[in-house]
């Protein structure tokens, strides 16, 4: 499907990867028979592939530095970064409280 979601993380490490797929992704609508995903370590991990394998879930790579292979995805990140950008403050600090307004607008 085109069903976008964005969580925000304190870092991109696997372990934060594995915590929010888990209680937010996984709990809510059930586990894939496959995902598709870049090559970001956060995704390549040991950490991730015994999730995977635990979960019986596989994952599929895209081509490693080829963004078009994830071109949705990609369109898609740049559009809610561009739309984040207009709705936080000039701090910078807010971008989290105001992701689900960006959410909801796409």
């Amino acid at each position: 499907t085109k069903w976008v979601e964005c969580l925000p993380a304190p870092n991109d490490i696997a372990q934060t990867t594995t915590v929010l797929l888990m209680n937010h992704i996984f709990s809510r609508f059930g586990l894939p028979a496959r995902v598709n995903l870049d090559r970001e370590t956060h995704f390549t991990s040991g950490v991730m592939e015994h999730l995977w394998r635990t979960l019986s879930v596989k994952a599929n790579f895209h081509i490693g530095n080829r963004p078009q292979s994830s071109g949705q995805v990609e369109r898609m990140n740049r559009t809610a970064v561009s739309m984040l950008r207009k709705y936080v403050s000039s701090s910078h600090r807010d971008w989290d409280v105001k992701l689900p307004l960006v959410l909801m607008a796409i």
